[in-house]
């Protein structure tokens, strides 16, 4: 949204600024897109790798797989090796679900003891409240 923003501003009025400004929008959406585009990249892959290993929904290792992707896409220079990388661990990422998608399975989410208890507390109410 902001590179969009950029490119909307330099071309919606050049003949509102001058020429300094219009350089300077140039330049702003010459060099918005990436570092934007990864961040959003970045983003989504390290809390889908994070999420996979946290409930055990997909493999431990494409979990694994996909945060190193994300730190990657995150490292700078070779960011442009985990954009590329992104595209085929999608693919598998979408394969795993669609193979899984008639088989309801129960996710293991992580242990969480305030949660637990204030249901057993909730649980607990609810049987002494029916009896």
């Amino acid at each position: 949204m902001i590179a969009a923003g950029a490119i909307f501003a330099a071309n919606d009025g050049p003949q509102h600024f001058g020429v300094d400004e219009a350089r300077a929008l140039n330049v702003l959406q010459n060099n918005l897109f990436i570092p934007v585009m990864l961040g959003g990249l970045t983003i989504a892959t390290l809390s889908m790798g994070v999420a996979m290993l946290r409930t055990k929904a997909l493999p431990a290792a494409l979990g694994v797989i996909t945060v190193i992707v994300g730190v990657v896409c995150l490292s700078g220079i070779v960011s442009w090796f985990g954009f590329l990388a992104s595209g085929p661990l999608t693919l598998v990422i979408a394969g795993y679900v669609y193979q899984r998608l008639g088989q309801p399975a129960s996710i293991a989410l992580p242990d969480i003891p305030a949660a637990r208890k204030s249901t057993e507390k909730a649980v607990s109410a609810k049987q002494k409240a029916s009896s």
